[in-house]
């Protein structure tokens, strides 16, 4: 749905406009869906306005003209649903208590309304404007999101133009936005709980990730064709805090069972590895350390072959590698994306190994944590659980360890039992003695070799004896 404000002086004007056309285009389909007003007709509707102007005769801008609309794809809603948009838009942008009028156009392929409203209340207050514009497309989110209308970029993310050309990568994306807003506003229509919410986004190819401090959810972001996207980047109202709002739940903390789904998506929750709980003064060290050009180097020289690229964020750095996964360093802590739990457990004891960290714990699935505490122990890390479950799991991870280095204990050699003299044959026996003295031989040379090769600086002094007849 997009939104337009304009603010001017005049009723009359408006009104003409709005039921009649102008020079340009006439209008010969517009009728009433909506409004608190008693005229029918822009004369009737006018002299009501201008009873009020009469509370305020020094206001200049008076008259708020208000036009929304929605793609022409959308499906067609009725009088009745268009005249509960316009009121409820008034509504939330302040117009409580203010004479409006909203009227429908049929004369253009998408659907629109237009409201005209007083911004002088009953009792001669005025309606402040301040932020009107930030304000209505925050109304007009919620808008999409009750009604299952498709959603459209707020104007500040929308591609500016240079020229007559487009940037084609804003392009894309406002339009992969605009797919991904569709797709869970249709989720939101056909769920009933949260977890019915995950499914049904999931059948559009959508997937959530929620971003936790400790048990505490600080973001959001959406999944949609194999990239991310920040839920605030689509809409407010697709964050976390809204949705489990309109689902009953907990707008800082996520239901075990939600959890427990969203477990099941691959890569969804980072794999994380981090320092055991130190003194304040040992986490900020870590965290200063991680800008020093010495220990990017040491990354960068660790991983040259993989990494695409690295650089620093507001209070980490972050390492993107050639296929697309993702190492995300803030000293004390370390996380991984979009790679496999395999590679995720190898790269962060290498990198805490590289910290010089003597003890790691480790957060994430059952799987990457297994297989990390196995690699930080056979790397001479001491790994630190952080709760009953990773002891059990601890145990069973050093049991594994143990029974594979039993295996690769060589068993005692099968003693060799000597052949007897009448077995063996001749032929073998002297072939065995000649190549016994070679070898003896050999050795000795190259021993005289090893053992004198420094002493001599020069040929021997004393004459080789002459040999001939």
């Amino acid at each position: 749905m997009i939104a337009k404000l304009i603010k001017g002086s005049g009723f009359r004007g408006a009104l003409n406009y709005i039921f009649n056309g102008n020079e340009k285009s006439s209008n010969k389909s517009a009728e009433i869906v909506g409004g608190n007003m008693a005229g029918l007709t822009p004369r009737h509707l006018s002299s009501e306005f201008s009873a009020l102007r009469k509370l305020r005769p020094t206001l200049g801008k008076a008259v708020c003209h208000i036009s929304l609309s929605i793609p022409s794809d959308d499906k067609k809603l009725s009088k009745q649903t268009w005249g509960e948009i316009a009121e409820t838009f008034i509504q939330e942008l302040g117009f409580k208590d203010c004479p409006f009028i909203a009227v429908k156009h049929n004369d253009t392929d998408h659907q629109h309304i237009h409201i005209l409203a007083s911004r002088i209340k009953t009792n001669g207050e005025v309606v402040s404007d301040k932020n009107d514009f930030k304000r209505s497309e925050d109304i007009i989110r919620r808008l999409e999101n009750k009604f299952g209308l498709s959603a459209v970029l707020p104007s500040n993310q929308t591609p500016k133009k240079r020229g007559k050309r487009y940037k084609n990568e804003k392009e894309l994306k406002m339009n992969k936005h605009q797919e991904i807003a569709k797709a869970i506003n249709q989720a939101l229509v056909n769920a009933n709980n949260m977890t019915g919410f995950i499914d049904e986004c999931e059948k559009r190819d959508v997937a959530l990730k929620p971003y936790l401090d400790n048990t505490k959810v600080k973001g959001l972001s959406y999944r949609y064709q194999g990239e991310w996207y920040k839920a605030s980047s689509i809409g407010n109202e697709y964050q976390w805090a809204p949705l489990a709002k309109q689902y009953g739940q907990d707008p800082e903390y996520i239901h075990l069972s939600v959890l427990g789904r969203l477990l099941k998506q691959e890569n969804i929750i980072d794999n994380q590895c981090f320092m055991p709980p130190q003194k304040p003064n040992g986490t900020r060290n870590e965290k200063r350390n991680i800008l020093e050009p010495e220990y990017l180097e040491e990354v960068w020289a660790l991983f040259k072959d993989e990494l695409q690229e690295a650089g620093p964020r507001k209070d980490c750095v972050v390492f993107i590698f050639k296929d697309g996964g993702r190492i995300t360093d803030k000293g004390d802590r370390i996380y991984t994306s979009a790679m496999d739990d395999k590679k995720s457990a190898e790269v962060m004891v290498k990198i805490a190994l590289l910290k010089g960290w003597k003890s790691v714990q480790f957060k994430g699935n059952a799987n990457f944590i297994f297989l990390a505490m196995e690699e930080a122990l056979l790397n001479g890390l001491e790994v630190v659980p952080v709760d009953e479950e990773q002891r059990k799991m601890l145990l069973q991870v050093q049991q594994k360890i143990n029974q594979g280095r039993a295996q690769l204990t060589l068993e005692p050699e099968p003693d060799i039992q000597e052949a007897s003299p009448e077995n063996v044959d001749d032929d073998l026996v002297l072939k065995i003695n000649i190549q016994d003295s070679k070898s003896r031989l050999l050795g000795k040379r190259a021993l005289d070799s090893n053992l004198f090769a420094n002493d001599r600086n020069g040929p021997s002094p004393k004459n080789s004896p002459k040999k001939g007849v």
